[in-house]
């Protein structure tokens, strides 16, 4: 249990940067998709 304990952090915390990393990109990304369709 401790092992997947520490796993679900990790996971948590890779999720918690991805987003905090990568949505300014991904909205900027979309957007401009919008802008060109």
């Amino acid at each position: 249990p401790s092992t997947f304990m520490l796993y679900n952090l990790q996971l948590r915390i890779e999720i918690f940067i991805v987003k905090r990393l990568y949505w300014p990109t991904y909205l900027l990304v979309s957007s401009g998709c919008i802008l060109t369709h």
